[in-house]
């Protein structure tokens, strides 16, 4: 039996996908909030339990032999700092020890590249923060006997993202010709298929207590937007590419905007900051020991538009 928090979600849903097509029993982990739509029709058995609740965590994870951890607060707004920690954070630190309490023989922890950066002190936001310190509450299982491994995803771009993402949000928010901008810099994109593809291979073969980085391929935003130009529901207009020293001063407003408009922040200095910084991830390590081996991120792109199309988000 395998259990699954965090189902609703990009990766959680697309991963329910395809342990469901490998005949794997499945129990969904569900925070009793009520939304349901990424995992409805799917043949799973739901349980609700609250990761901020040790005790609901060890009655769900009884008879359960593999975790998948994916619940996890990903926001970049400001004044959800206690709610980024109880969940990431203190959420983590109940499914690790509630793996040790009911013998769970597997776990595997979906973290961030956020972590590793805020690790190195190259970032520092606060979900790169409680990313990172979940991190070591996994490892703190590891020393007691647990056998976790940790995924480290970089931007994840594909369907199924009902919610949807941030940066999904922004290929809806650009097509719709709701913003008519996009940013100097790049980052790793990964197509949420070869993510789950890389939790299948760590359940089988990933080491205890390491941490792989599972990136895809580097894209700067000229040529996400040539790939979205090229997509059939691309509206020609005119459009902005914003220099660096632009963005500084748009990353400087737009808290204000975002407090007006009520809407979730797509920008902030510390994101934009990370983009100008032209990160690449190195996924070879993955490669070699797991068997991952990312896609092409043009088709991942085009497949997470046609999705948004058949939704009616576009």
């Amino acid at each position: 039996m395998v259990a699954v928090t965090g189902s609703t979600g990009h990766i959680g849903n697309v991963l329910l996908r395809e342990l469901i097509k490998n005949n794997r029993r499945v129990k969904v982990i569900l925070s009793g909030s009520g939304y349901t739509e990424p995992i409805d029709g799917l043949d799973v058995e739901g349980v609700k339990a609250d990761v901020r609740n040790h005790e609901e965590l060890v009655k769900a994870f009884r008879g359960v032999d593999v975790v998948y951890h994916l619940a996890a607060i990903i926001s970049i707004t400001p004044g959800k700092e206690r709610l980024l920690y109880d969940v990431n954070v203190l959420g983590t630190r109940n499914v690790v020890n509630a793996c040790i309490e009911t013998g769970v023989k597997k776990l595997i922890y979906t973290g961030s590249v956020d972590a590793i950066l805020y690790s190195r002190s190259i970032t520092s936001g606060n979900y790169g923060r409680t990313k990172y310190l979940a991190t070591l509450e996994v490892l703190k299982g590891v020393d007691r006997g647990l056998d976790a491994t940790i995924l480290s995803p970089t931007a994840v771009v594909g369907p199924y993202d009902f919610k949807p993402s941030l940066l999904g949000q922004f290929i809806i928010n650009f097509i719709n010709r709701k913003i008519k901008f996009y940013m100097d810099g790049g980052f790793d994109f990964v197509d949420v298929r070869d993510v789950v593809k890389a939790h299948l291979l760590a359940e089988k073969k990933g080491g205890t207590g390491e941490n792989y980085i599972i990136g895809g391929e580097y894209k700067t935003f000229d040529e996400i937007v040539s790939i979205l130009e090229k997509t059939d529901v691309y509206k020609k207009g005119h459009k902005i590419k914003l220099g660096r020293y632009i963005m500084n001063i748009v990353a400087a407003l737009a808290p204000i905007y975002y407090r007006i408009t009520g809407e979730e922040p797509l920008f902030t200095k510390d994101s934009m900051n990370l983009i100008t910084l032209d990160m690449k991830f190195d996924s070879r390590r993955a490669e070699k020991e797991l068997g991952y081996k990312p896609g092409s991120i043009e088709k991942a792109i085009i497949d997470t538009v046609e999705w948004f199309r058949e939704k009616g988000m576009l």
